[in-house]
């Protein structure tokens, strides 16, 4: 429990140290004093380290806070060095992997550094803040995986600010706030895969220098610098690059240097000197800019090369002696009048424009919106919501001129249906259908059509197949919920939930009525990404496994996604859900929403679904049938997952009939052998499963050695003929905040050719792993439809009938334990009821 050590002079130092196993507290570790020095806490063992809030306050001195753990991971909450009047210690933590809650060390005269690093797995932090009226030490972060931080603020009255942060995989950061009144601003970052970043600030006395570096993609928000010396921000990425504003303000020169592999999607690049302003941009393949502006009391250099097109919308360049405005393309360059300037004679406040589009929205919108189609989704993201009502009223049946004849209004609504494209016209169209009492039936249901090919578009755009041509069924969605009902006693509704900049929009859809739209502009787009990554770090970080700190984000959605349409769900009877996500939500745990009293699983059956007609909607009952079970327990790459062999065994020989194959038996060709010989309806992979951003050929699963099946060549497999009903892929990762990540993780089941497929969102302890498997397969052999299975083996560990004691994972049924390898030997009376260990379970695709 707590441990405390105070004294009015001096907090004494404590340790805490184990020679063998892990360290639990519950409690707070604490050193403190009120006049003179806090001690210092240090915190060490082989094992797993699980700590609440570790603080050192002394008014004079606090002391160093080291935490670490030789081989396992570290998860702490709040870990905290503070000197209202002098020094403040360091903090270090180490681990396999290390979560951590919000990093302080506050000072007066210096704050100490803070270094946390991950030797094998991740980082998960949430702010970090560094501040003192003299110097601060540097902020290091160093993982083998992934790096992921909420915001990081930096503030010193002397010297530099420094932020290094490598990791082997992705970045998540941020806003990142660093103010040095005298000195430099560094901010390094480094990231073997992608970088995600929150806003960007410095301010210096000195130089502003951001340096970022990525494998792949990046993607950040608005960077500004302002600097008494030079702002420099140099970013490279393998691949794309995306950013919305770039501001430098500095006394010497400004510099903004940015290469990227691909493509380059910045909005507007302003920069304001004492000296030369320099802009340099490469791109291997597109750049999209919005405005660049430059005001240089000396020379304005703006160069870009992109190997294919180059789309600028307007630069302006004010400067006091000579403008170079250099711009090298082979393929086109839609901003020609600027392609290469250099003349010490072109007067000051010369501004070299491209026709400024924007005016015409306003003036012009139908007419933009029919003669420029290429340009409708620019346009459309630059729309009021007003504008978005007046360009639907142009060719949608308004309340005003709706004729009488019913067979009229819904020639007319039909007509204005099909000649549209865009969804967030649809979506308005939905709203015109909801308060038009004499649009039919049958007019709100091609509504629907249209909002499933948009969907079908999107996911065979991604995939590269035309997915249209390979409908299973050419049923209307009306139609495939009612046969539903029919067929399994399940009440089911498809809800599509969007997130637009001004609001986020629902669409309910069931077998009965029209499709209802709800709106709810207090959750727009910014305001509700902030509370989907906090709900997802909470949920998911090692730190916060033994809290329910979950709980106010979990509600807070709740209220924005289900609470709008619960008064129709209760209407209709419903029990099933379908949710068809859009950009940014698709990987949402959504079991674990919670009104306040109970989780949305506790109320229905779930399924994430790419849309409704990428669905085989066949229903074929699973009792009776067998599973092919095959998996691999040690990798070369990956990390191992010593309870395969075990979950393989019980699934294939306890839970259900069939065979198994594992390790070196786990092969490609072995695998359309087996499935070629016996046409199994049901087939579990017990391996690692990474959905990666980019094209489906970054996506994989993981089979024995180095060999594996990428995303793209799954279908090649045959398990459409026969159909699959149930592919089950037992350990997941999906790479959060990417939209071809998501694309490729909700596409599971149409990319394999499965009827469903059960997966998870993260990567779960192979323990939480077993345990839900186990249950999933023991109710899959009495439940009607395959959500429900995941459903009831959800509950069950939320209502802590699954338990890890004696050496066994014990579940909810009557049969005997499952004995465990001894690799969790460590592993006792484990609470499972956490969401982290079950509500990242989905099934994708049909439910039913």
């Amino acid at each position: 429990n707590n441990i405390l050590s105070q004294g009015m002079e001096r907090g004494g130092n404590i340790q805490v140290k184990s020679e063998g196993v892990e360290i639990h507290s519950r409690g707070n570790i604490d050193s403190y004093s009120e006049q003179g020095r806090g001690g210092s806490v240090k915190v060490d063992a082989p094992e797993r380290v699980n700590l609440a809030n570790v603080s050192s306050y002394g008014m004079t001195e606090s002391g160093d806070l080291i935490i670490q753990s030789q081989q396992a991971e570290v998860n702490t909450v709040n870990v905290t060095t503070q000197a209202p009047e002098g020094y403040s210690g360091r903090i270090v933590i180490n681990g396999t992997e290390v979560g951590t809650g919000n990093l302080s060390s506050i000072a007066r005269t210096s704050a100490g550094e803070i270094n946390v690093e991950a030797t094998d797995g991740s980082i998960a932090t949430y702010d970090i803040e560094m501040t003192s009226d003299g110097t601060i030490g540097a902020l290091t972060l160093r993982a083998r995986e992934n790096i992921t931080t909420e915001d990081v603020t930096q503030n010193a009255g002397e010297g530099n600010v420094d932020i290094n942060i490598e990791s082997g995989r992705d970045q998540n950061i941020g806003n990142t706030t660093q103010i040095a009144k005298t000195g430099d601003t560094n901010n390094v970052q480094t990231a073997g895969r992608d970088q995600n970043s929150g806003n960007m600030n410095q301010n210096s006395g000195g130089n502003a220098n951001n340096i970022q570096t990525a494998g792949r993609d990046q993607n950040g928000r608005n960077m500004n610098q302002n600097s008494g010396g030079n702002a420099n921000n140099i970013q490279t990425a393998g691949r794309d690059q995306n950013g919305r504003n770039m501001n430098q303000n500095s006394g010497r020169n400004a510099n903004n240097i940015q290469t990227a592999g691909r493509d380059q999607n910045i909005e507007n690049v302003n920069q304001n000197s004492g000296g030369n302003a320099n802009n340099i941009q490469t791109a291997g393949g597109e750049q999209n800019i919005g405005q660049v502006t430059q005001n240089a009391e000396n020379n304005t250099i703006n160069i870009q090369t992109a190997s294919g097109e180059q789309n600028i919308e307007q630069i302006n360049q004010t400067f006091g002696n000579e403008s170079i405005n250099i711009q090298d393309q082979e393929i086109n360059q839609s901003l020609d009048t600027t392609s290469a300037i250099s003349n010490n004679n072109v007067p000051n406040n010369q501004v070299l424009n491209q026709e400024d589009f924007s005016n015409n929205n306003n003036n012009n919108i139908e007419d933009n919106f029919t003669t420029n189609p290429s340009n409708n989704k620019n346009i459309l993201s630059n729309l009021t919501q007003s504008q978005r009502s007046e360009l639907i009223s142009t060719s949608t049946p308004s309340n005003n001129n709706q004729t009488t004849n019913t067979n009229t209004a819904q020639e007319q609504t039909e007509s204005s249906i099909n000649s549209i494209t865009d969804t967030q016209k649809i979506l308005n169209i939905i709203d015109t259908v909801n308060t038009n009492s004499l649009t039919v039936a049958t007019g709100s249901d091609q509504v629907i059509t249209m909002l499933e090919q948009n969907l079908t578009k999107e996911y065979s755009n991604y995939f590269g197949t035309d997915f249209k041509e390979q409908f299973l069924n050419k049923k209307t969605p009306r139609e495939i919920l009612t046969d539903m009902a029919a067929q399994t006693g399940k009440e089911s509704a498809v809800v599509y939930i969007n997130a637009y900049p001004e609001e986020l929009q629902i669409i309910l859809y069931t077998k009965d009525g029209q499709p209802i739209l709800k709106t709810i502009p207090e959750a727009n787009r910014k305001k509700l990404e902030k509370v989907v990554i906090n709900f997802l770090k909470l949920t998911t970080s090692p730190a916060y496994r033994d809290f329910n700190s979950y709980l106010s984000p979990a509600k807070q959605l709740y209220d924005w996604f289900i609470a709008p349409i619960s008064a129709e769900l209760e209407a209709a009877n419903i029990d099933t859900l379908l949710f068809s996500m859009g950009e940014g939500l698709r990987i949402l745990p959504v079991a674990a929403l919670h009104d306040g009293k109970q989780f949305l699983i506790e109320k229905y059956s779930l399924s994430l679904i790419p849309s409704i007609s990428l669905m085989d909607t066949n229903y074929r009952p699973l009792q009776g049938t067998q599973v092919l079970a095959m998996g691999a327990s040690k990798f070369i790459n990956e990390k191992p997952l010593p309870a395969v062999p075990v979950e393989i065994e019980t699934i294939s020989e306890q839970l259900w009939e069939g065979s198994k194959f594992l390790n070196e038996e786990f092969t490609k060709n072995n695998l359309l052998t087996q499935r070629k010989n016996y046409p199994y309806p049901i087939i579990h992979l017990a391996t690692h499963a990474t959905f990666n951003r980019g094209k489906p050929s970054n996506s994989y699963i993981q089979l024995w050695g180095n060999e594996q099946i990428k995303l793209d060549q799954v279908r090649e497999l045959g398990w459409s003929t026969p159909s699959v009903d149930l592919l089950v892929l037992s350990a997941c990762r999906t790479a959060v905040g990417n939209r071809e990540a998501e694309l490729g993780f909700a596409g599971l089941a149409v990319a394999a050719g499965v009827k469903s497929a059960l997966t998870s969102l993260w990567t779960v302890s192979d323990e939480g792993t077993l345990a839900l498997m186990t249950e999933f397969y023991t109710h899959l052999n009495d439940a009607k439809i395959k959500s429900e299975a995941l459903r009831q083996a959800q509950l069950a560990m939320l209502q802590g009938q699954v338990v890890i004691t004696g050496g066994e994972l014990r579940g909810s049924s009557t049969r005997g334990g499952v004995e465990l390898p001894s690799a969790f030997a460590n592993v006792n009376n484990q609470n499972l009821s956490h969401p982290y260990y079950w509500a990242g379970f989905t099934i994708v695709g049909s439910p039913w």
